[in-house]
C-alpha cells in the first residue's frame, strides 16, 4: 500500500511538473513551441523527464488496478485496496486536468495504453478451453 501510495505521488506531482514546464495555449502555434524549444531547452527536458517518469508510475497502478477489475470479472479472489488505488489515481487525473487540460489528457491516455499494453492476459483465461 505504501508504494502505491508513494507511486501516486510521485506521478502527480510529476504530471504537475510537466504541465507547469510544459505550457500549452489553447492558439497553439508550431512556430512559437519551437522558438520556446529553443531559448529554453532545460524546461522542455525537465517536462519530458518528468512526463516519462510520472505515466510510467500512474500507468503501473492503472495496471493494478485494471488487473482487479479482471479478477472480479473473473470471480478470483481480489484485493479491495488495489481497487480504492485506483480510484485514487484517476482522482489525481481530475486534480491535474484543473492545471493543463490538454497535458492532462496525454498524460492520461499515455498512462492509460501503456497500463493496458503491459497487462498479463493469459492469467486471466475468460475462455477456458480443454484441448
Amino acid at each position: 500500500m505504501f508504494a502505491n501510495a508513494l507511486k501516486i505521488l510521485i506521478g502527480s506531482l510529476c504530471g504537475f511538473l510537466f504541465i507547469k514546464w510544459f505550457p500549452i495555449s489553447n492558439s497553439f502555434q508550431f512556430e512559437t513551441f519551437l522558438v520556446e524549444l529553443i531559448l529554453h531547452p532545460l524546461d522542455y527536458f525537465m517536462a519530458t523527464f518528468m512526463f516519462i517518469i510520472g505515466f510510467l508510475c500512474q500507468a503501473s497502478i492503472l495496471k493494478a488496478g485494471i488487473e482487479e477489475i479482471g479478477r472480479i470479472w473473473t470471480k478470483k479472489p481480489f484485493n479491495p485496496v488495489n481497487l480504492f488505488v485506483l480510484l485514487l489515481a484517476i482522482g489525481s487525473f481530475f486534480f491535474l486536468w484543473r492545471y493543463g487540460k490538454i497535458q492532462s489528457y496525454l498524460f492520461f491516455c499515455f498512462s492509460f495504453i501503456y497500463g493496458i499494453i503491459s497487462i498479463d492476459y493469459k492469467s486471466f483465461k475468460i475462455n477456458e478451453t480443454s484441448d
